[in-house]
Order: structure tokens, then C-alpha cells, then sequence
């Protein structure tokens, strides 16, 4: 079944038309995808094990996340990647909370991801044996600390997709804690 993808300027203002996601990826249009930082109570991270199977990122360690389809709106969007890829099937919008939209512009030769990522923070008590994982998306699953992520090594982070690149890690950190914060304030 072919993806269909909404069309952004550079600016993030819709052009009120949809393509096909490789069409989307070959020309470098400009579209939306969500990632959700899935935390417990531990102030620990899910983070998932692309299957092998997968065009980008094959085998690297990931969040949950994905494209927003045409028609669909962010949460939506991420509520479905959520119960798709670790199978939380509860899950209220409200539980999301946006904390940073990151424009990301991207270019793996074949695949140009123009994209603006919408970064939410989904807290939960879930243990790891309570998940179930998309076996076509993923491999496994684990919790991994905040101070972990903050300070992987290199080699640690060619285990990890393009996301987790060092400048881009650190800036989307301190936004996660900044709004960990606010949550424990409120």
C-alpha cells in the first residue's frame, strides 16, 4: 500500500497538496514526521532496534517514530505510531506533550528527508515485557538513561541512527528536560 505524505514549504506552511512518500523522498519536498521520547519513571528512554529489513537505519537503535500521513494531524500521527510500533493501545492525545519541532534537512543520496520533526514526551510505567513490538519495524526494545545518551561514546553512537548525532542529541536533551521539569513543577 502506498504512503501518501501532506506538502510543506520550507517554512512549514502547507501547499494543501499530498504525494507518495518515495516521490516526497526523491524530489526533497518538505513534509512532517513525529518522534515520541517514550520515558519512565526512572527518567529512562525506550529506544528501539530497527529490524533488519529497513531501507534507513537498518539495525540502529531509533525512537518511536515516523511520517504524519496526508489527512492525518501530529498527534494523531503519533498516537498511531505509538500503538504500531511498541503496541501501547491506551493511549490518550493529551498523555503527548510537544516539546521541540526540529527542521531537518536531510540528503542519504537516493533519499532527500526534508522534514520538520515534532518531538513529544510520553511518560509511562510500562515495564519492558509490557510492550509489543512491531516485528516488521523492530528488533527489541530497552530503557536507557538520560546521563547514557548525553555522554555515548563515538562508537556508541554509529550503534544509534542519524538522530542521535551529538549537536542534535544535545539540543533535543535539554528541551526534554527542560519540559520534564516543567511537568514536575506543574
Amino acid at each position: 500500500m502506498k504512503e501518501y505524505l501532506d506538502i510543506f514549504d520550507e517554512n512549514n506552511v502547507s501547499l494543501n497538496q499530498s504525494k507518495e512518500r518515495t516521490i516526497v523522498h526523491k524530489q526533497g519536498l518538505w513534509h512532517r514526521e513525529i518522534a515520541v521520547w517514550i520515558i519512565n519513571k526512572n527518567k529512562e528512554v525506550l529506544i528501539q532496534k530497527r529490524s533488519a529489513n529497513k531501507k534507513l537505519g537498518a539495525n540502529k537503535w531509533a525512537l518511536c517514530a515516523g511520517h504524519v500521513t496526508s489527512g492525518e494531524n501530529l498527534i494523531e500521527g503519533a498516537v498511531r505510531e505509538v500503538q504500531e510500533e511498541v503496541g501501547i493501545s491506551k493511549l490518550c492525545p493529551s498523555d503527548l506533550r510537544l516539546f521541540y519541532i526540529q527542521k531537518v534537512e536531510s540528503n542519504d543520496g537516493e533519499i532527500k528527508n526534508n522534514h520538520y520533526k515534532y518531538c513529544y514526551l510520553l511518560k509511562t510505567d510500562m515495564k519492558i515485557s509490557d510492550y509489543i513490538i512491531q516485528k516488521e519495524e523492530l528488533s527489541e526494545v530497552k530503557y536507557v538513561s538520560l546521563d547514557y545518551l548525553k555522554n555515548m561514546t563515538k562508537e556508541e553512537r554509529n550503534e544509534f541512527t542519524r538522530f542521535f548525532s551529538s549537536k542534535e542529541l544535545e539540543i533535543t536533551l535539554n528541551k526534554l528536560e527542560k519540559k520534564l521539569k516543567e511537568i514536575e513543577e506543574d
